[in-house]
């Protein structure tokens, strides 16, 4: 079993892009990865980056004035940050003074809010995508011009890629792939102000206060340990940041200094199941699904090749005139915990297998896979 490969796509955070723009201390790019309980010999104490510092950025007032002057929920987080992690008061006024509400980023996370809406749906019905979505989604991550960037991208981090490999025992070609899906290897990594998203969201939206409210706190915390003025990192609507995506509490708790210069950068086979029954609709899709071999052979549900596990999940996807049904092995599911959607963790491995036999085609040939191809 891998370490988990959140930590791991962090590697080449610096390797491509900064994430740190206009103005304040840019720091020198480095690459980021590990577990914090299986540190290697690359990664320095977390004492080195966790000791306070000095807060970057000439900010100073009495009180909070702009967008939030008077906000409660402002000034108790501003108390909080005092009185747990020793800020200045007076240059958290100042900052939160900058602070600009950014109704987009409300807008879109009611657009991508779970919805309460029921549907009609019949007694069996398990959670069968839409007919197509698999293909639709699938076209947005693998394609030809994203093949020759993710092949241009692998090329060009080749010996760090083979080092991560090398030490953390994760495929290159999981990392590759997580960082395309995510960002396309640097194309797409957001420029909205991290403090005015963050802020926004944890003060303005009150579905996701709670959560947001503390990656705030995380953020303040990560740009004084890193010496970066917190008006600087540009993410994501939701303030994720860099070529991986991360919330601030995961770049905390993660992020390495792989390069050993003292600086953490984030930036710098297929079945057609036509012949479903009703045993065969009743069962529980997805990647949380777990079943032994013998229970799905039940169903009439096999592996195409022989797997060295007895427990998998059962995977459907949907194309326009068939399905596609998997059956995902434990490193799969590892990918779920970076992203708890199975067609994100599936566009994740097929984009990586195929950068992986255009890189590589020897060895793509020869391992082990994070899936294997049922039949019914």
């Amino acid at each position: 079993m891998w370490p988990l490969v959140l930590m791991l796509a962090m590697v080449l955070a610096g390797c491509q892009t900064s994430l740190f723009k206009n103005g304040g201390q840019q720091a020198d790019s480095t690459q980021n990865s590990t577990d914090s309980a299986q540190q290697s010999s690359t990664n320095p104490p977390p004492s080195v980056f966790n000791t306070p510092k000095k807060p970057v950025g000439n900010y100073k007032a009495s009180k909070v004035t702009g967008t939030y002057a008077g906000k409660k929920s402002v000034n108790r987080f501003i108390d909080t940050m005092v009185k747990k992690h020793d800020f200045d008061r007076r240059w958290l006024n100042g900052l939160f003074s900058t602070v600009q509400r950014q109704n987009k980023s409300i807008r879109l996370m009611d657009r991508y809010a779970p919805s309460k809406k029921k549907k009609n749906r019949p007694a069996d019905y398990v959670g069968q995508p839409g007919r197509g979505s698999w293909s639709r989604y699938r076209r947005q991550f693998i394609n030809d011009k994203n093949l020759q960037r993710g092949t241009e991208f692998w090329l060009s981090h080749k010996s760090t890629l083979r080092r991560v490999e090398r030490e953390y025992q994760v495929p290159a070609h999981v990392i590759v792939g997580i960082i395309g899906v995510e960002t396309r290897w640097g194309r797409i990594t957001g420029d909205y102000v991290v403090l005015d998203t963050l802020s926004t969201i944890a003060f303005d939206y009150p579905r996701r206060s709670a959560y947001f409210t503390k990656e705030l706190e995380e953020f303040l915390l990560m740009s004084r340990e890193e010496g970066v003025d917190p008006r600087t990192p540009r993410g994501s609507y939701a303030g994720a940041m860099g070529l991986g995506q991360f919330m601030p509490s995961s770049f905390r708790k993660y992020a390495v200094d792989y390069s050993r210069d003292g600086v953490r950068d984030l930036m710098n086979p297929k079945v057609r199941a036509n012949k479903s029954g009703s045993a065969y609709r009743k069962v529980k899709w997805g990647y949380s699904s777990n079943y032994t071999l013998r229970e799905l052979s039940r169903v009439g549900v096999k592996p195409r090749k022989k797997i060295k596990t007895n427990e998998v999940s059962l995977l459907r996807f949907a194309n326009y005139k068939s399905d596609e049904v998997w059956l995902g092995l434990n490193n799969f599911y590892v990918i779920t915990r970076y992203n708890r959607s199975s067609k994100y963790a599936m566009a994740v491995y097929q984009l990586g297998e195929q950068l992986n036999k255009r890189v590589r085609p020897a060895k793509s040939a020869s391992r082990e896979s994070l899936l294997v191809l049922g039949e019914s």
